[in-house]
């Protein structure tokens, strides 16, 4: 927030992914803390809850779509 620059988030776990554009360049974009705050007590990690490897790759192209969509002006965000 304090640089002024977006970011695409994205993770994945077990069997479920998740992305997320933050723009404070957008005064309807949540900022990454408001939603997330401090994180949760019981984090998960992918050794202990296992990830399917093909959902990684989706999500990481996902991610760079959305990229490209902030670069290149067009479109709206996830």
């Amino acid at each position: 927030v304090a640089a002024g620059k977006p970011l695409v988030s994205g993770a994945a776990i077990r069997l479920e992914g998740q992305l997320s554009v933050f723009d404070p360049r957008r005064a309807e974009s949540p900022c990454y803390h408001c939603l997330y705050g401090h994180g949760s007590e019981a984090e998960l990690t992918c050794s202990e809850a296992g990830v399917i490897g093909p959902l990684v790759g989706l999500v990481g192209s996902l991610q760079a779509l959305e990229a490209l969509k902030l670069l290149a002006g067009f479109g709206e965000p996830m």
